[in-house]
C-alpha cells in the first residue's frame, strides 16, 4: 500500500512538472519549426482566428483614439484617415497572422504595411527566433513571451493561452505608437498605372544556390500573373535585398519570362544569366502578349551578397498593353 502511495505520488509530481514545463516546449517547438521555416508545424502551436481578431481589436481601440483626437481638433479630415487607417492595418494582420509572417515578427520583424512581396533570407548568422526573449507565467492560464529590441525602445509580447494540455498564441501586443502613422490623412497624390497594378505574385521564393564558377548565388524566383482585363508584355521586375535594418543593400532589375533550371544555373556564366535577365521578350516569347490570368515565371540571380542581409523583396516596375 506504502509503494502504492509513493508510485502515484511519483506520478502526481510528474504530471505537474510536465503542466509547469508545458508553455516552455510550446516555446521551443515554436523556435524549431521557425527556424527550419516550418510554417505548417508552427501553425500547431497557433490560434489564428483568436489571434486575428485580438489584433484588429487592439487597431479599432487606437483608430477610435486617433478619431477623438481629430474630432476634438475640429480636423475635418479626421475620420477620413482613420477610416483609410482601418483599411490599411486591416490588410496588414491579414498579411502577418500567417505563419511565414509570425516567423518574421518572431525574429524581431516589424509588424508593418506590405508594399510588395517580401520574404526572409535565411543565413546561418541570421537573426533566431525569440531571441534574447524572457518566458514568464502571467496567470495559471496564460503565459508571455517578451522581445525588447537593441535600444530598449519597443517591446513585443506574444501571449500563449492554455487549451486543455497544450498551449497556443492568442495574442500579439505591438508597440502601438506605430499605429497614429496609419491613421493620418491621406494625401492624395495623381498616380500613373505603369502597367503594374493588377499584376499578381505567386510561389515567391528565395534560396543560395552554391556554383563552381560563380560561387554564391542568391536566386529570386516566382509567378507573376497578368490581372488586367488585356494582354500586356514586357514584365519588368525588380527584387531589393535588405539588411538587418531593413536598408537596400542591392537592387536588380529583370523581365519576366526568363528562368532556368538550377542545373543550368550552375553551369552557365554569370554574364550569361545577366543577360537573360535582360530580354524583354523571356525565353521562348513568354514575356510578350501574356492573357489575362497566365502567370509568368520569373527569375532575378544576385551574385556576391553581403554578410549581413535579412530579407528580399519583389515588386512589378512596369508592363506594357499589347499592341
Amino acid at each position: 500500500m506504502k509503494k502504492m502511495i509513493i508510485g502515484f505520488g511519483v506520478i502526481g509530481a510528474h504530471i505537474l512538472a510536465y503542466i509547469f514545463a508545458s508553455p516552455y516546449l510550446t516555446v521551443y517547438q515554436m523556435k524549431n519549426a521557425a527556424e527550419n521555416q516550418d510554417g505548417e508545424a508552427l501553425s500547431e502551436y497557433i490560434d489564428f482566428p483568436t489571434l486575428r481578431r485580438s489584433l484588429k481589436d487592439q487597431i479599432n481601440v487606437m483608430i477610435g483614439k486617433e478619431m477623438a483626437k481629430g474630432a476634438m481638433n475640429d480636423n475635418p479630415f479626421a475620420y477620413l484617415g482613420a477610416a483609410f487607417g482601418a483599411i490599411i492595418v486591416e490588410k496588414m494582420v491579414d498579411t502577418y497572422v500567417t505563419p511565414a509572417g509570425l516567423m518574421h515578427l518572431m525574429k524581431g520583424g516589424k509588424l508593418e504595411s506590405e508594399k510588395s512581396r517580401q520574404g526572409s533570407i535565411v543565413r546561418r548568422d541570421s537573426p533566431k527566433p525569440f531571441a534574447n526573449a524572457s518566458l514568464s507565467y502571467e496567470s495559471f492560464n496564460k503565459f508571455s513571451i517578451t522581445m525588447i529590441d537593441e535600444q530598449g525602445d519597443n517591446e513585443v509580447k506574444f501571449i500563449l493561452r492554455r487549451r486543455g494540455l497544450s498551449w497556443k498564441l492568442t495574442e500579439i501586443i505591438p508597440p502601438w505608437p506605430l499605429i497614429p502613422e496609419f491613421t493620418k490623412t491621406p494625401e492624395k497624390k495623381a498616380v500613373k498605372d505603369l502597367g503594374v497594378r493588377r499584376l499578381l505574385f505567386k510561389d515567391v521564393t528565395g534560396s543560395f544556390i552554391n556554383t563552381k564558377n560563380n560561387g554564391q548565388l542568391f536566386v529570386v524566383k516566382g509567378t507573376v500573373v497578368n490581372n488586367y482585363p488585356k494582354p500586356c508584355s514586357f514584365i519588368l521586375l525588380k527584387s531589393n535585398i535588405l539588411d538587418g535594418e531593413g536598408q537596400v543593400v542591392k537592387s536588380k532589375q529583370a523581365y519576366a519570362g526568363n528562368s532556368f533550371p538550377e542545373d543550368e544555373l550552375k553551369k552557365l556564366p554569370f554574364r550569361e544569366i545577366e543577360k537573360a535577365m535582360k530580354n524583354p521578350r523571356g525565353r521562348d516569347g513568354r514575356n510578350v502578349n501574356v492573357a489575362l490570368g497566365a502567370p509568368v515565371p520569373f527569375m532575378i540571380v544576385f551574385q556576391n551578397l553581403p554578410n549581413d542581409v535579412s530579407e528580399f523583396t519583389v515588386e512589378a516596375v512596369s508592363s506594357s498593353p499589347s499592341q
